[in-house]
């Protein structure tokens, strides 16, 4: 057997060898996570020159990792450093970049999400403070207490809480107590998420509900139908082809906003 790319071994078949550059890309972006996260511990949020290190970052790097990998090679005590980055007296977490910042829903989901994917148990209070910000519509605002003007809907901030609570739901990690209505808050979630899709129903706008209309993104949109997909297989796969082809051929730039759901304050 002889392989296009000059892998010759009996054990290795063309499918393994047309997988195995992507494979070392992979590793090659876990070993680069890997050392971003040992650099966020070092850094620390008491230390000096560490605005571009914060918990939602961190967060975003657990996730990428999974489980296995954040347990064989990060044994940093990451409850600690979460703890660290968190607003103390309101059991949330600041944007990127702005550790004095209020509150941000995005932020603080990736942070609750990241820990119970990894075995560390958040709070009661820090689900209650999430669980807290959702409108009784079922959206989330970007930022604390601002859930009460419509306009402040999120996409992004609604599908970031959604997939953190549906987690934690799912690995046991909401106290008892909280679980009823968490259960309730995701039922809700995702019945606003179906309900704010663009006329094509696959298109999401960050802020459905300005007055000004907000055109749909192509990351916010993505995102949301990853989330979808991911905790709701069977209802959304009869829309998954369709919407996944709705979405624009280009990679949204890094530098766009609508991503983090940044843009407006």
């Amino acid at each position: 057997f002889q392989a296009e790319d000059g892998i010759r071994d009996y054990k290795v078949t063309g499918v393994q060898t047309c997988a195995l550059p992507i494979y070392d890309e992979l590793m090659h972006i876990h070993d680069h996570l890997i050392t971003e996260a040992g650099i966020f511990v070092e850094a620390g949020p008491n230390k000096t020159n560490n605005r571009d290190f914060d918990a939602w970052s961190y967060a975003n790097i657990l996730v990428a990792l999974g489980p296995d990998l954040v347990s064989a090679k990060l044994k940093n005590n990451h409850y600690l450093y979460f703890r660290r980055w968190m607003k103390q007296t309101q059991n949330c977490w600041a944007e990127y970049g702005k550790p004095n910042g209020p509150c941000h829903t995005g932020a603080t989901a990736w942070v609750l999400m990241a820990m119970a994917r990894n075995s560390i148990q958040p709070s009661s209070e820090m689900w209650q403070y999430l669980l807290d910000q959702q409108n009784m519509m079922g959206w989330w605002p970007l930022y604390e207490y601002s859930g009460n003007d419509q306009q402040n809907a999120s996409t992004y901030s609604t599908a970031a809480a959604l997939w953190a609570i549906h987690t934690g739901l799912d690995l046991n990690m909401i106290p008892d107590k909280l679980v009823a209505r968490s259960k309730v808050s995701i039922d809700r979630a995702r019945n606003w998420l179906f309900l704010k899709r663009d006329s094509g129903g696959c298109l999401w706008s960050p802020y459905p509900d300005r007055i000004s209309r907000v055109e749909p993104s192509s990351a916010i949109s993505g995102f949301v139908i990853y989330v979808l997909m991911t905790l709701y297989p069977e209802p959304v796969k009869s829309i998954s082809n369709l919407c996944l082809d709705a979405l624009t051929s280009e990679t949204p730039k890094i530098t766009e906003l609508y991503t983090s759901g940044c843009l407006f304050g």
